[in-house]
């Protein structure tokens, strides 16, 4: 194993004249005069102010990236707020029904110990809602099952009551999407 060992060359490698950022004054080390030093220096200086002016350009984009994430960062926060809202209103419309049905169900219970202490030979008719708001609630509660009943009942009841008609709307809306939600569930 023996190796010859070669001597080293020292001699200078040029540098690639393609370098594409950098100035002649770097590409050229030697002495070459007054005039040629002051064009070097001169270079030099145009290249300190050509990369003044990028790093003032990249550091504008840089803010503005900074200013568009910022900003995409608020659209998806407002959207999360949006839909936060609606599942709290979907809560709060679902309570609202519970209450609804608990007040039905204690008239009905009041109704039933009303009976039991009358106790008369004829039967009672069922009571009849006094508020048209009742009366259609008590036909939805049987038609809810399904988006046709409950239209049914919606269509009914706008013809009987117009005056309540921009109201019924909009349960009608809230019902139908309270039901399609149901049924991805």
């Amino acid at each position: 194993m023996s190796e010859k060992k070669r001597p080293l060359n020292a001699e200078l490698v040029p540098l690639p004249a393609d370098l594409p950022t950098v100035p002649e004054a770097f590409r050229r080390t030697d002495y070459e005069g007054w005039l040629e030093e002051t064009i070097k220096r001169f270079q030099l200086k145009r290249y300190q102010r050509t990369q003044a002016e990028r790093l003032a350009v990249l550091k504008q984009i840089n803010q503005i990236q900074t200013e568009c994430l910022a900003l995409a960062r608020n659209e998806a926060d407002w959207r999360h707020f949006q839909q936060e809202d609606r599942l709290r209103q979907k809560r709060l419309d679902l309570q609202e029904m519970e209450i609804d049905q608990r007040m039905e169900d204690l008239l009905y219970e009041r109704e039933g110990k009303l009976r039991e202490r009358t106790k008369t030979a004829v039967p009672a008719p069922p009571l009849k809602p006094r508020d048209p708001v009742e009366e259609i609630a008590a036909q939805l509660e049987q038609a809810i099952r399904t988006e046709a009943g409950m239209k049914e009942v919606f269509d009914k009841a706008k013809q009987k009551h117009p005056h309540l008609k921009s109201w019924l709307d909009e349960w009608e809306a809230r019902l139908s999407w309270d039901l399609r939600e149901r049924k991805w569930f």
